[in-house]
């Protein structure tokens, strides 16, 4: 899986969690929800500079 999809998906499911929050539960899973998110972002931002550094050293001169 390319990291733009995988980036794509972790920023669909953010939003996905949070619209469940919204709709299912009124917001009453606002700091569980905020918690996940943060975790996946986390995780995105990991998954991101990796896969820079990694085509960093493939640089066309």
């Amino acid at each position: 899986m390319s990291v733009t999809k995988f980036l794509l998906l972790i920023l669909t499911g953010m939003h996905m969690i949070t619209l469940g929050n919204v709709v299912m539960f009124d917001g009453e899973w606002n700091g569980i929800v905020m918690a996940v998110n943060n975790c996946l972002f986390v995780i995105a931002l990991a998954s991101a500079i990796s896969s820079q550094k990694d085509n960093k050293g493939n640089a066309p001169s």
